[in-house]
């Protein structure tokens, strides 16, 4: 698919976090507000990292999980505020911090 393409082109000792649904992508939990984070921000364990929104139902993208390193600077973002992204589409591209 064009989302496993994505992922296998990232930079080297990089990480990918991926949407877990088809939906709209938000990186900001208003339209007045900052977005959750911005390339070169530190992020750690169940930070946010945007919204997915499916049938005005929102669930956030949380950074986290076994493969990915404690702490991690956002390199990356790959989808456009208020943009359609696909389930397992790349957001966000990290590396260890």
């Amino acid at each position: 698919t064009g989302a496993e393409e994505a992922a296998r082109d990232l930079p080297e000792g990089t990480f990918a976090i991926t949407s877990p649904t088809h939906g709209m992508f938000y990186r900001r939990p208003r339209p007045d507000e900052p977005a959750y984070v911005e390339p070169g921000q530190i992020v750690e364990q169940g930070s946010t990292l945007g919204l997915v929104e499916v049938m005005k139902c929102f669930s956030a993208i949380s950074y986290g999980g076994d493969q990915l390193p404690t702490r991690a600077e956002i390199v990356e973002v790959r989808a456009e505020d208020g943009s359609e992204v696909a389930s397992d589409q790349v957001l966000f591209v990290v590396r260890p911090a």
